[in-house]
């Protein structure tokens, strides 16, 4: 098993959080640690979680 996943992008062509973003860490936090961590890396210019 895996120690960290990363999920990406988590935003929408205009760089706004998508719909489903709290439902999956909703979800995984149940048995996990699930969350939103920014990092230097941007998969989309502008495309940072939040907006």
């Amino acid at each position: 098993m895996c120690k960290e996943v990363r999920i990406f992008p988590i935003v929408d062509l205009d760089a706004n959080k998508t719909d489903l973003i709290k439902d999956v860490i909703d979800y995984f936090q149940k048995d996990y640690d699930a969350m939103i961590v920014t990092t230097e890396y941007e998969f989309q210019k502008g495309g940072i979680a939040d907006n």
